[in-house]
């Protein structure tokens, strides 16, 4: 048998830019390509804006 994991959706907010700087993190690491996603990072001030503006979307899914 499987064990059950626990996980939520949510959509990022402005209030969400640790989580998105982990994110980019984590394609680096997924897609081999750490540079590309870590290397010139965008500001907090324009990754507020971005997770703000209703037309971008970023979602992330949440173990416990």
């Amino acid at each position: 048998m499987t064990p059950s994991v626990s996980f939520s959706i949510c959509q990022l907010t402005p209030r969400d830019v640790a989580l998105m700087e982990a994110m980019m993190t984590t394609f680096g690491e997924a897609f081999d390509e750490m540079g590309t996603y870590t290397k010139a990072r965008p500001t907090k001030g324009y990754l507020e804006r971005l997770l703000g503006n209703h037309s971008f979307i970023a979602l992330a899914a949440l173990k416990e």
